[in-house]
């Protein structure tokens, strides 16, 4: 496990503890997807799921890392997808312009 990795899961387990609630694995996993998703952008996909990067807000910091969106029905473990803690990494908020194309004369509502 990286320097950034556990300086991260510190930073949960403390929101955790601060909040009344614990510190393992499963409970940092469970903040990560309970609190303000900010962000989430499809980075990949297999045939079972898609991998995502997701951004959330937990205190006054954004946590970054990757997860997964199932296809199916199943939940990502179902399908062999494993959480990889070395993903998580401290994420700001950048803007940037983005430009789209749309079918012509759609965008006045014809």
């Amino acid at each position: 496990m990286g320097k950034q990795t556990s300086e991260i899961k510190k930073y949960l387990a403390d929101f955790n503890l601060s909040a009344g609630y614990g510190t393992t694995d499963a409970d940092l996993l469970e903040l990560l997807t309970e609190e303000e998703q900010v962000y989430e952008e499809i980075t990949g996909s297999h045939r079972w799921w898609n991998d995502t990067f997701c951004v959330t807000k937990v205190g006054d910091r954004f946590v970054g890392y990757s997860w997964a969106m199932t296809t199916g029905d199943n939940n990502p473990r179902d399908v062999g997808w494993e959480f990889d803690w070395d993903s998580l990494c401290w994420a700001e908020k950048k803007v940037i312009q983005k430009v789209i194309y749309v079918p012509k004369g759609l965008e006045d509502g014809e």
